[in-house]
C-alpha cells in the first residue's frame, strides 16, 4: 500500500513540476510567426538647431512588424520601413516578451523614412483581436525623444502606431533574415 501512495505521489509531483515549466512556453507563442503592416504618425515639434525655432511637424509612414519567438523566454521582431522610394529595409530590431502575452509596455523603437528621416520613441502597443473579420489588431501609443525630420532639425513628440496582422504573401520584397518568416521576392 505504502508503495503505491509512493508511486502516485511521485507521477503527482513529476505531472505538476511538468504542467509548471511547459504551459507558460506553450501559452506564450500566439504571435509567432505573425506580420502586421502597420501606419506611423508622428506628430509634433521640429527645432532648427542653429537658431532655436520651434515649429510643429507631422509625418508618417508605413511599417511591417514580424515576431519569431525565440524559443525560450521572448519574440524576436523585425521592423521594415520605406527608406527611399520602392526601397524596404530593416529600421529596428531586437528581443522583447510581452506582458500579458499581447501588451508591450516602454517598447523602444527608431523609425527609419525617407530622406534621412528618423524618430526614435517609447511607445505602450496593445494587440486585440480585431473587431470584424480576422486577424489582430495592433496600436501604440508613445513619445518621441530623438529623431530628425530629414532636414537637420530634431524632432520631438508623440506617436501613434495602428495596424493589422497580414498574410506574409502581402509583404513588400525585403530580405528576411532567416529568424523570421520569408517575404515574397
Amino acid at each position: 500500500m505504502m508503495r503505491h501512495a509512493k508511486l502516485l505521489i511521485t507521477t503527482v509531483v513529476a505531472l505538476s513540476l511538468l504542467c509548471f515549466f511547459t504551459i507558460p512556453t506553450a501559452s506564450a507563442q500566439p504571435l509567432d510567426g505573425l506580420w502586421f503592416r502597420l501606419n506611423g504618425q508622428f506628430q509634433g515639434y521640429t527645432v532648427d538647431p542653429g537658431t532655436g525655432g520651434a515649429a510643429g511637424r507631422r509625418v508618417g509612414g508605413i511599417a511591417y512588424l514580424g515576431f519569431v519567438w525565440n524559443g525560450v523566454d521572448a519574440y524576436n521582431y523585425e521592423v521594415y520601413t520605406e527608406q527611399a522610394p520602392g526601397v524596404w529595409s530593416l529600421s529596428t530590431s531586437g528581443s522583447y516578451m510581452p506582458t500579458l502575452e499581447y501588451y508591450f509596455p516602454d517598447w523602444e523603437w527608431t523609425w527609419w523614412g525617407e530622406g534621412g528621416l528618423f524618430v526614435t520613441f517609447y511607445q505602450t502597443a496593445a494587440i486585440t483581436p480585431a473587431r470584424w473579420g480576422s486577424g489582430l489588431r495592433y496600436r501604440g501609443w508613445g513619445e518621441v525623444y530623438d529623431g530628425d525630420d530629414g532636414l537637420g532639425n530634431m524632432l520631438y513628440g508623440g506617436v501613434t502606431i495602428t495596424g493589422r496582422s497580414i498574410d506574409p504573401s502581402r509583404l513588400p520584397p525585403f530580405t528576411v533574415p532567416t529568424s523570421l518568416p520569408p517575404s515574397p521576392s
